[in-house]
């Protein structure tokens, strides 16, 4: 199973799927693998993330830079799946 992992960059902080990932398996030490779907948008990301380890990710990517932004991380709501 995945959980979908909600993250407050995107697309007007310039970041890319490998930026996401490389920072998910930096962070948390994780295999890039644990890391599935990334959905980029304006300003935010939607990123899918084994279920097993998604407390985990959530913890360990909380106040960490990510293109000069802050990171707080949060379980995708189904808002934030509709959200374009």
């Amino acid at each position: 199973g995945m959980a979908t992992v909600f993250l407050n960059v995107g697309r007007k902080q310039l970041v890319t799927p490998a930026d996401v990932v490389g920072k998910i398996a930096g962070v948390t030490r994780l295999p890039a693998e644990v890391v599935g779907a990334i959905d980029i948008h304006q300003r935010h990301l939607l990123v899918d993330v084994k279920a097993e380890h998604a407390p985990l990710i959530l913890k360990k990517l909380a106040g960490i830079k990510l293109k000069g932004e802050a990171l707080a991380p949060a379980v995708a709501t189904e808002a934030d799946r509709a959200a374009e």
